[in-house]
């Protein structure tokens, strides 16, 4: 949990969320190698596709945007997975705010978006949006990634726990994980 909270800190992604996706993405278990075939590496399952990639990223610390270039051959590092798998969150909740309105997707909906997106990554949630009616509805219409992966990693979390995410202005967007019914429906066994 330390290191989460480092990370809390650094990039304003809540620990217990980031805790979240790791158990999700890993069972908990950090491994330099992947166990889904070498797509991805360690706790927070970090793809290979972000080898040598740039992301923006607003760090707490220094109160300025960086650009972190993903070393790979580090991703196996324990501190240095959750770092990057804390980056990509940021980076797409922030990228999900600023584009909310040109993507229909509605304020309590930031946060669901944004886990969704970290799992089956932008290309595939460009194609839920290119269907009609609720993008919700719409992740089973893709062949790949967890459809239910919202439900998965909130499953992992306490009902009524509030989730914190910081914005760049200091203030934050929090939501209360609540009704885990739908949740623990989807959740595996």
């Amino acid at each position: 949990m330390e290191i989460y909270q480092k990370y809390e800190k650094m990039y304003g992604v809540d620990a217990n969320l980031l805790c979240a996706i790791g158990a999700q993405e890993s069972s908990g278990v950090h491994r330099s190698q992947s166990a889904n075939g070498g797509h991805s590496k360690g706790i927070m399952g970090i793809e290979n596709i972000w080898a040598d990639a740039s992301i923006r990223v607003f760090n707490f610390e220094t109160n300025k945007y960086e650009t972190i270039t993903v070393d790979y051959s580090k991703v196996g590092e324990l501190d240095y997975n959750i770092k990057i798998g804390a980056a990509i969150f940021q980076n797409y909740f922030y990228n999900t705010l600023k584009n909310a309105a040109d993507i229909d997707v509605k304020e309590t909906d930031y946060l669901p978006f944004t886990l969704q997106k970290y799992n089956m990554g932008l290309g595939n949630m460009w194609e839920v949006l290119s269907y009609e009616g609720n993008w919700m509805d719409n992740r089973e219409k893709i062949g790949r990634g967890d459809k239910y992966y919202i439900e998965h990693v909130l499953s992992r979390l306490d009902n009524e726990t509030v989730i914190k995410l910081r914005l760049t202005d200091g203030s934050y967007y929090s939501t209360k994980i609540t009704n885990l019914s739908m949740v623990k429906h989807h959740s595996r066994s």
